[in-house]
């Protein structure tokens, strides 16, 4: 359609402006997509295209029309819409597309502009959508930053804000390390601090000992606070413990800190699934082959996700006297996803292929990845359910009644309430489903899937003497149910990744063995 208004030339492009400045948001949307790659431009036409494009949240399509503009004319215009809104609209677009021609223009800019808007351009100009398991290709921008940083005939606050943007880069800017470590010792402060921010972002192996003082002591599961200024998390059980941040920088310095391997074996000990599931990521990724075979019992572990972790650290480490274990989770595992990792893991070891697996759980979500990914995972076959089965949503126990919500995205929650007193909140997490084990005690089923988003846990509530109410978390289940029934003993969960069986492995009910269903029978 440009095409057809660009044959009327300059009076088309006024007209268009004059649209992009007027009332109709509509009209100006339309005007905006012409004139974003309108191929001529004349230095007074700015004022009007600057109109246009502050009457848009960030900067609209038009803001593209800027790459036909001088790179400081247009950067003046790009950086404070980025330093407002953020980086993720067409003017952070545009100002990456400027880099690094407009970079002495936004380190000056950087040097006297608050926190918040620091962090809006750094983000916006380090943004990178490929995965971080992906070769980190040259980067220009990168490459002009760490050439700033290091320029002792630029201005120190130039210099300490291009610090600023390589830490932004994280990761990839480790190949660089080596040229900024001299300024974690230079004799301006500010340089000094910016350096060492730049170096623990990326990894570098000169803040190894700093890491790794950072993990939390183990046997302090129930304790930990990953930042005691965050927001409280949700309420969950007692004694879950957070994600530590130092595992997973650990695992991101791979080989470069695998000395420090033996040092982190207590933590596959944890009361915490979270810890030993970064324990084992961990381990797989620091190459430390001495350390395989504490790995082996983490097999056997009742958690999947840990079981799932360990599966990929024993390849990564090329530990063939796994196989035999390996063998046997893909024989009998309970979850299908899981089977089917060890059964190709058994195959990697014994082809030295280390990364064979990789695919498998590349993403944050790497558990969710090995699921959906997986291209050998279908949907696995799940049984009907008659709807007087259902398992119920609140179940009257001594003294009271437990109650639970399933509120989709927005979170439900499972409470206890008591004749003459509040209810007790008890956990913040969607209930699918109880089953009652006593008169005092009861399993709770949690779960949602929501937008890529999996969770499922089974939980034993207790209802002590006086009546109060205590949960403990059992173990994790791998997505929530579509169904949840009352079977025998038991529940029956049936959703996407199959049905299965859950039974008290005990007379209280403080453990659970769960087998697959074979739904033909």
């Amino acid at each position: 359609m440009r095409e057809r208004f660009e044959v009327y030339g300059e009076e088309a492009k006024q007209r268009l402006l004059a649209v992009a400045n007027a009332s109709n948001q509509a009209e100006r949307d339309i005007a905006g997509c012409l004139l974003a790659g309108w191929p001529a431009w004349s230095p007074s036409d700015l004022p009007a295209l600057k109109q246009a494009i502050s009457r848009e949240r960030g900067g609209g399509w038009i803001v593209r029309a800027l790459a036909k503009f001088p790179v400081e004319q247009a950067a003046a215009v790009a950086i404070p819409i980025v330093e407002r809104e953020g980086g993720m609209n067409q003017a952070g677009f545009v100002l990456g597309e400027m880099m690094p021609r407009a970079l002495p223009q936004v380190l000056r800019r950087m040097a006297h502009a608050p926190r918040a808007e620091r962090d809006n351009l750094a983000a916006a100009l380090s943004f990178d959508s490929a995965f971080p398991e992906e070769t980190p290709s040259p980067n220009p921008m990168l490459r002009a930053l760490v050439d700033a940083a290091t320029n002792r005939s630029l201005p120190a606050g130039d210099r300490e804000q291009a610090l600023r943007l390589v830490a932004a880069f994280g990761v990839r800017a480790r190949s660089d390390g080596a040229a900024i470590r001299p300024l974690a010792s230079d004799g301006d402060p500010r340089l000094r601090q910016a350096a060492h921010s730049a170096l623990r972002s990326m990894l570098d192996p000169s803040v190894l000992g700093e890491i790794l003082a950072s993990c939390p002591p183990p046997g302090t599961e129930a304790t930990f606070k990953p930042d005691p200024g965050a927001p409280p998390p949700l309420v969950d059980a007692p004694g879950e413990s957070e994600a530590a941040d130092c595992f997973g920088a650990l695992a991101g310095m791979g080989q470069d800190a695998g000395q420090v391997a033996p040092q982190l074996l207590p933590y596959l000990n944890s009361t915490s699934w979270r810890w030993r599931m970064q324990t084992a990521q961990a381990l797989g990724q620091l190459g430390n082959r001495s350390v395989s075979s504490a790995l082996h019992p983490l097999l056997e572990d009742r958690d999947w996700q840990v079981v799932a972790a360990t599966i990929l650290a024993e390849v990564r480490l090329g530990d063939e006297t796994a196989v035999p274990a390996l063998r046997q989770v893909a024989q009998t595992h309970w979850f299908a996803a899981v089977r089917r990792a060890a059964d190709e893991a058994v195959a990697a070891l014994q082809a030295g292929n280390p990364k064979a697996l990789d695919s498998l759980y590349r993403t944050d979500n790497r558990f969710a990845n090995l699921l959906w990914n997986n291209p050998l995972a279908k949907e696995a076959a799940s049984c009907a359910l008659p709807a007087t089965t259902r398992a119920p949503m609140s179940l009257d126990l001594h003294g009271g009644t437990l109650g639970g919500s399933d509120r989709g995205e927005f979170g439900g929650n499972l409470t206890w309430m008591r004749a003459g007193a509040p209810p007790k909140l008890l956990l913040e997490r969607n209930v699918s489903g109880m089953l009652k084990l006593s008169d005092r005690t009861a399993w709770v089923i949690t779960g949602l899937s929501h937008m890529g988003m999996e969770y499922a846990a089974v939980y034993r509530v207790r209802i002590t003497g006086d009546g109060d109410a205590r949960i403990s978390r059992l173990l994790n289940l791998p997505a929530a149910s579509r169904d949840l029934s009352v079977d025998g003993d038991g529940l029956r969960s049936s959703g996407w990744v199959g049905s299965y069986l859950l039974v008290p492995a005990d007379a209280g009910g403080r453990s659970v063995r769960i087998s697959q269903v074979d739904c033909a029978h």
